[in-house]
């Protein structure tokens, strides 16, 4: 008996191939982001967006975070950091999220107004009205979000970031902050900001600071001013973290690789750890029951922990408990193929053939191309036609 389920825990396992990926059809293109226009009349001037959405966006009804990525439509920059959130997310590292680049009209516009004077404006404050009256609205009224929104700004766009935290600190739930001070700003940002972040509500509210080794001298000593300041002053309820990154520079990899680093650091904790996993569906539950609560907004189960741990049970002979985990994966994800194609397995393991059938059945609905689908399938038809 036990051969037999190590058995199907291999075949479960190695069955997670491209045959379970939906077809795709010849000379269909890859398509990444859609382009959306906002008149602002804060701005007063048209601004442009571009936007992805979660793979399963249009077949389910549930709301998603929102990541917004200021000076993000460059098509380079947004490439980039959508790779990586979609290899994080397809990882179940982190939760699927709405990335959202919001298009930069010049170097002053972001900067806020207690930087020290320099060649562009000062329109940090206006901008921040655009985010918080304009922006944001925009994005709750045309996608489903659920309210949980992260602030990426790199260089100028992080100095705004700290800004907006300060002033503005209900619009963004975190905030990615790499290489913030170009213009040596942060001193007298850490001089308005005394006395006055220490009476603002931060709970839930997460900052990260990153910055790489090769930068200039000048934003690295600014950059570990700010940090050391958080590190000792760390204002109540705000969770910090911070990146150093050792061989980037400033116009180099740094604004893409502290995406990754941050976005870990943030959504610490959301692959729950194998021993849990391996307990069954109520630790589960318990485990991420705990872990929105440190978010803020509910975390449902990731497909890929339920996966790990249905396989977790069917390898210790608890097949009840395995069955449920994969029932709940369905339940959470019935656009998903997974589910369906455990339950296939398991079905047909312990010779509910009726059952393991139609999963099968199921399977080859999403991919008609399924070889093994059909084939197992077949297998199990014979046996109930006997």
């Amino acid at each position: 008996m036990k051969q037999n389920i190590i058995r199907i825990v291999t075949i479960l396992f190695l069955s997670i191939s491209s045959q379970l990926m939906l077809a795709q059809a010849d000379g269909e293109a890859l398509e990444i982001g859609t382009y959306r226009k906002l008149h602002s009349e804060v701005l007063n001037k048209d601004r442009l967006l571009l936007v992805q959405l979660p793979d399963d966006y249009e077949s389910t009804d549930k709301e998603y975070p929102v990541i917004i990525k200021l000076f993000g439509t460059h098509p380079e920059y947004f490439a980039h950091i959508n790779s990586t959130l979609d290899m994080l997310s397809s990882r179940g590292l982190i939760p699927p999220a709405i990335f959202i680049g919001v298009d930069q009209h010049g170097h002053g516009e972001v900067i806020p107004p207690m930087v020290p004077s320099t060649q562009y404006p000062h329109e940090g404050d206006k901008f921040l009205r655009f985010v918080k009256n304009e922006l944001i609205p925009f994005i709750d009224e045309n996608y489903r979000t659920n309210k949980f929104r992260i602030l990426m700004g790199s260089f100028d766009c992080g100095l705004f970031g700290l800004y907006s935290l300060v002033n503005e600190p209900e619009l963004f739930n975190v905030y990615l902050i790499n290489s913030p001070d170009r213009y040596g700003g942060s001193s007298q940002f850490l001089e308005n900001i005394e006395g006055v972040i220490d009476s603002l509500d931060l709970i839930n509210r997460f900052l990260n600071i990153s910055y790489g080794a090769f930068e200039p001298e000048a934003i690295r000593q600014s950059t570990q001013k700010l940090i050391e300041y958080f590190e000792q002053k760390t204002p109540k309820g705000l969770l910090f973290s911070t990146n150093y990154l050792e061989n980037p520079d400033h116009d180099g990899l740094t604004p893409y690789i502290y995406c990754k680093g941050s976005m870990l650091n943030i959504f610490h904790g959301y692959t729950c750890p194998a021993e849990i996993a391996a307990k069954g569906l109520d630790s589960l539950e318990s485990y991420y029951n705990r872990y929105s609560e440190k978010l803020g907004y509910q975390i449902e189960i990731p497909v890929r922990t339920l996966d790990h741990s249905g396989n977790s049970l069917l390898g210790a002979g608890r097949l009840d408990e395995a069955e449920e985990v994969f029932k709940k994966m369905i339940q959470e994800y019935p656009n998903s193929i997974e589910g369906y194609f455990r339950m296939a397995d398991l079905t047909r393991f312990l010779e509910r053939d009726k059952e393991s059938a139609a999963y099968y059945q199921k399977c080859l609905d999403f991919n008609p191309n399924i070889d093994i689908a059909r084939i197992r399938k077949k297998q199990v038809e014979d046996l109930i036609n006997r």
